[in-house]
């Protein structure tokens, strides 16, 4: 035992204690312990000691170039360069590629669904200039809408044994572009201006630029069940009738608040198709 002290606990049951680790002490895990013998209770947790060791050279990975397509090659750039000047030459490269699919907000009604691809693996290594370069083809699977995360981590070893680590992500999708509505209240008032915030943006939410048609539609709940009032209506509970509106919608990188017609009482569907 290095330290041990007695402390008391405020109103919130809070206590706050600060100890320093003498300079000598060795290398390896550590615990601390609290308990109340009172109260029978004890709380345990563990942290290691490690010697720190300046990094002698960076690693770094190009930068997402928007979003990347699945079933063709895509080639990712990265470089070594130590901070003193020059390139980190011939250096053994070993990266690992992880998939995760994703769930962005404006896609809440796709499935849950889990990758079971194993990590894509392998060793390159850098050229005279420190640059490396790493090709892997993202496979997608049938019956799944979902875009994914790629995660790219990079090992470099130099000539001294020191090995760096970096880390980049990487977005795929087999959709280019995708739609987004949202409504700042839970219901619009007749007669008043109401406005639908739209925007067309990739699977890395990052907003494109193009034209779009915006449909509007009388509904009717096709459900028994009372639908709660709210700007979380799910369009799924409802089934299109008459055509009441359609307009030219003008996307210039950037969200809009599109101005909505009269309408009169009741529910719609608001489409938006290119």
């Amino acid at each position: 035992t290095l330290f041990t002290k007695e402390v008391s606990v405020d109103s919130y049951g809070q206590a706050v204690l600060t100890y320093t680790l003498p300079q000598e002490s060795t290398l390896g895990s550590y615990t601390i312990t609290a308990q109340n013998k009172n109260l029978k209770i004890s709380k345990r947790i563990s942290f290691r000691v490690e010697q720190y060791k300046q990094p002698e050279f960076e690693v770094s990975l190009q930068e997402p170039k928007g979003v990347y397509a699945f079933d063709l090659p895509n080639t990712i750039t990265g470089k070594a360069n130590y901070y003193f000047g020059g390139a980190v030459k011939n250096a053994k490269v070993s990266y690992k590629i992880e998939k995760f699919y994703l769930y962005p907000w404006f896609c809440w009604y796709f499935p849950y669904v889990t990758s079971y691809e194993s990590p894509i693996t392998g060793e390159v290594k850098t050229d005279d200039n420190g640059n490396f370069t790493i090709t892997f083809t993202p496979r997608s699977e049938e019956d799944v809408l979902h875009p994914a995360r790629y995660n790219v981590e990079v090992n470099i070893t130099d000539d001294t044994g020191r090995t760096i680590t970096a880390e980049q992500s990487y977005i795929v999708s087999k959709q280019e572009k995708f739609f987004t509505f949202k409504q700042n209240q839970g219901f619009f008032i007749v007669g008043e201006d109401n406005y639908l915030e739209l925007n067309m943006v990739n699977a890395a939410e990052q907003p494109l630029s193009n034209n779009a048609l915006i449909e509007i539609f009388k509904a009717e709940k096709n459900k028994d069940d009372n639908i709660k009032y709210s700007n979380n209506f799910n369009p799924n509970d409802f089934d299109p009738k008459d055509k009441v509106f359609s307009g030219a919608v003008v996307f210039q990188g950037e969200k809009l608040d599109y101005k909505l017609p009269k309408l009169e009482e009741g529910f719609y569907l608001a489409k938006l198709t290119q």
